[in-house]
């Protein structure tokens, strides 16, 4: 009797365990189908302004009047003035490198490394600014003073007057847009970046050089994705139905390293007040982009993945980016391995027009 005692217990039990999983189930299942029922096929994506986008900048660029009226204007001011690194007329690519506020250290060494601007002498001409927001009223009070002292020293950091946080990057972005087509325009190329990449600065600008002018017209290129919104709402990148309810995103660059056009940019600088803001700056764009009948190219040397590209790895000399080197250690080893490799090839391939004066990697062709 004992033992038969033990053997219902043991199956009730097995069938608590039964019933409970199946609820699961049946809970998941039905959250899934919610989900779905909710989502709208990315073939019916429509996305304010819904207008013929492309019309709209040709009109503007004729100097026609224009029948619709912004619905996102740019709100921000910039509380510093860094027009003086444009304005030289013959600059080839302009980085604008997204940083936080408290990222002092990485500004540095971006300055001491691949962002390091040479002498004007340079036949390919580049610039480096930072786009930071504004300290949180609560940050410590060193923060304020040591960033203004950045500031005062270096002239290179473009300040702009929304809260530093991540959920502002497209107002960063932006506001980096609309400065460097007015201040600027005059550039080839802009490179959007984050502030924890290596660049392999020369051999980025051995791909841009000769690029066709109709490569020109609607360059925008990096790590392509082709991806669905999170939904679910504890997540980092969760946006909700109501605020985008298509089944996928447009295809987007991953927003830490962004390679565009001058001409192409300042297509998207003027649809941007006729486009609805998004949460996300890569996706922002895509749907810019999109809007404007433009595909995003992919380029397999730009990595953008949470996997760094160790300077002693093999693939390290293709590659033109690589996200991970998040501090002076990493970036520079990174840094001294591109110089050497670089110069060493040079010596082999084009011994007599060696163009570079030291070991800064500011060159012109390999």
């Amino acid at each position: 009797m004992r033992y038969d005692g033990l053997v219902q217990r043991f199956f009730r039990r097995r069938c608590h365990l039964l019933l409970l999983l199946v609820v699961m189930i049946f809970l998941m299942t039905r959250d899934q189908v919610s989900k779905l029922s909710k989502d709208v096929s990315f073939k019916s994506f429509r996305y304010p302004l819904d207008i013929n986008m492309t019309a709209l900048v040709r009109a503007y660029r004729a100097g026609k009047p224009l029948d619709k009226k912004p619905i996102n204007n740019y709100q921000y001011k910039y509380t510093t003035d860094v027009s003086n690194k444009c304005k030289q007329s013959d600059i080839f690519l302009l980085f604008l490198v997204k940083s936080s506020v408290r990222h002092f250290d990485r500004r540095d060494s971006i300055r001491s490394t691949w962002g390091k601007e040479g002498p004007t002498s340079s036949t390919f001409q580049y610039k480096t600014i930072f786009l930071v927001g504004m300290p949180r009223e609560n940050d410590d009070h060193r923060i304020h003073k040591t960033l203004q002292d950045e500031i005062n020293r270096h002239n290179d950091v473009l300040q702009m007057t929304f809260r530093d946080d991540y959920y502002n990057n497209t107002q960063k972005t932006v506001g980096g847009i609309h400065w460097a087509v007015k201040h600027c325009g005059h550039a080839q190329f802009v490179v959007f970046m984050d502030d924890d990449f290596y660049v392999a600065t020369p051999f980025l600008i051995a791909f841009l050089d000769p690029l066709s002018a109709k490569q020109h017209e609607t360059l925008f290129m990096g790590n392509l994705h082709e991806d669905a919104p999170e939904r679910n709402e504890y997540g980092k990148w969760f946006i909700s139905y109501e605020d985008y309810p298509f089944n996928r995103y447009p295809p987007f660059i991953s927003a830490g390293a962004m390679l565009i056009s001058m001409h192409f940019l300042k297509d998207i600088q003027i649809a941007i007040p006729y486009t609805k803001n998004f949460l996300f700056d890569d996706v922002f764009l895509a749907i810019v982009v999109f809007k404007l009948g433009v595909y995003p190219q992919h380029n397999s040397n730009i990595y953008t993945g949470e996997k760094r590209i160790e300077h002693n790895s093999m693939l390290f000399h293709s590659v033109i980016a690589s996200h991970g080197y998040y501090n002076d250690v990493l970036l520079q080893a990174a840094w001294q391995t591109h110089t050497m490799y670089v110069d060493a090839l040079r010596r082999v391939l084009n011994p007599s027009r060696q163009r570079t004066s030291d070991n800064t990697g500011q060159t012109t062709h390999i």
